[in-house]
Protein backbone atom coordinates (compact mmCIF):
# COMPACT_ATOMS: atom_id res chain seq x y z
CA UNK A 1 0.00 0.00 0.00
CA UNK A 2 1.51 3.50 -0.89
CA UNK A 3 1.06 6.68 0.84
CA UNK A 4 -0.33 9.74 -0.98
CA UNK A 5 1.70 12.76 0.40
CA UNK A 6 1.86 16.29 -1.07
CA UNK A 7 4.25 19.13 0.25
CA UNK A 8 3.82 22.66 -0.36
CA UNK A 9 5.63 26.40 0.99
CA UNK A 10 3.14 29.06 1.81
CA UNK A 11 4.59 32.52 1.28
CA UNK A 12 3.07 35.97 1.13
CA UNK A 13 -0.40 34.54 0.65
CA UNK A 14 0.65 32.19 -2.11
CA UNK A 15 1.28 28.17 -2.39
CA UNK A 16 4.16 26.70 -4.12
CA UNK A 17 3.96 22.93 -4.76
CA UNK A 18 7.42 21.21 -3.81
CA UNK A 19 9.15 18.24 -5.30
CA UNK A 20 11.54 17.48 -2.12
CA UNK A 21 11.50 18.33 1.55
CA UNK A 22 15.15 18.32 3.14
CA UNK A 23 16.22 19.38 6.53
CA UNK A 24 17.94 22.73 4.87
CA UNK A 25 16.08 23.32 1.73
CA UNK A 26 12.75 22.65 -0.39
CA UNK A 27 12.66 22.17 -4.11
CA UNK A 28 10.26 23.52 -5.80
CA UNK A 29 8.04 21.91 -8.68
CA UNK A 30 8.23 24.15 -11.12
CA UNK A 31 10.96 26.98 -10.94
CA UNK A 32 9.35 30.35 -9.05
CA UNK A 33 9.93 33.81 -7.38
CA UNK A 34 9.86 33.22 -3.59
CA UNK A 35 10.57 36.41 -1.35
CA UNK A 36 13.02 35.24 1.25
CA UNK A 37 11.31 35.73 4.59
CA UNK A 38 9.22 33.65 6.61
CA UNK A 39 6.94 30.84 5.57
CA UNK A 40 5.23 27.77 6.44
CA UNK A 41 5.98 24.42 5.16
CA UNK A 42 3.18 21.72 4.97
CA UNK A 43 3.24 17.92 4.67
CA UNK A 44 0.03 16.16 4.19
CA UNK A 45 -0.08 12.10 4.08
CA UNK A 46 -3.70 11.08 3.52
CA UNK A 47 -5.26 14.14 5.27
CA UNK A 48 -2.86 14.54 8.13
CA UNK A 49 -1.40 17.81 7.95
CA UNK A 50 2.06 18.65 9.44
CA UNK A 51 2.81 22.85 9.22
CA UNK A 52 6.45 23.82 10.29
CA UNK A 53 7.39 27.83 10.83
CA UNK A 54 10.54 27.55 8.68
CA UNK A 55 12.57 31.04 6.63
CA UNK A 56 13.24 31.21 2.88
CA UNK A 57 16.06 32.17 3.32
CA UNK A 58 17.45 32.54 -0.57
CA UNK A 59 16.86 31.23 -3.83
CA UNK A 60 19.66 29.77 -6.09
CA UNK A 61 20.05 31.59 -9.35
CA UNK A 62 21.84 28.87 -11.12
CA UNK A 63 18.66 26.44 -10.18
CA UNK A 64 15.42 29.15 -9.08
CA UNK A 65 13.51 26.09 -8.27
CA UNK A 66 16.09 25.27 -5.03
CA UNK A 67 15.89 27.18 -1.99
CA UNK A 68 17.53 27.38 0.96
CA UNK A 69 15.88 27.30 4.20
CA UNK A 70 16.08 27.66 8.04
CA UNK A 71 13.70 26.00 10.25
CA UNK A 72 12.16 28.48 13.13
Amino acid sequence: MSKIAELWLESNGQRYSLAQVAPEFVILRRPATVPSGPAILVIDIEGLKEESNIRVLSADHIRPEYLSISRS
